[in-house]
């Protein structure tokens, strides 16, 4: 079964089906980016073609060591993974699940991800694995639209 990147038994949900079609596609657009990286080991890209939430689900999924940095509008946003779990994150004074929290809202920056600086930190400034991370995230935004819509 050469090139069969995943297999689905039947009969299947149609939300397994986009889970995996999406973490196939976010792999092959982290490939297609890597190479066309101008240095080796290191993936650049824009917020608008590939969010937060799926960079970090990619970063999971393929249980990769790196450090991303984000910037938006002179902020930055600096993120440690080991096998994919984001240990250590830091936006300015705010560190760990919080500046995960922060970061997950921007929706337009850079990103660039360095393969080769995976060790560079041997902090642990989070609480939560990845997938924790996005849940309570997803969590706080659903919480803080609902109260817009109360106070409205």
């Amino acid at each position: 079964m050469d090139g069969v990147e995943e297999f689905i038994a039947k009969p299947f949900l149609v939300k397994d089906l986009v889970r995996i079609t999406k973490k196939v596609v976010d792999r092959l657009h982290l490939e297609k980016l890597q190479r066309t990286a101008s240095r080796p080991g290191v993936i650049q890209g824009r917020l608008e073609e590939m969010n937060m939430t799926d960079l970090l689900q990619s970063l999971e999924m393929g249980q990769k060591s790196c450090r991303l940095v984000v910037q938006r509008n002179g902020e930055q946003c600096e993120m440690y993974f080991a096998g994919g779990q984001c240990r250590d994150a830091k936006i300015g004074l705010v560190e760990g699940d919080q500046a995960v929290y922060k970061v997950i809202l921007w929706t337009e920056g850079q990103f660039e991800i360095d393969f080769n600086m995976a060790n560079a930190s041997s902090r642990t400034t989070t609480t939560r694995n990845t997938t924790g991370l996005l849940m309570e995230a997803m969590r706080l935004m659903d919480e803080a639209s609902r109260d817009v819509v109360e106070t409205g």
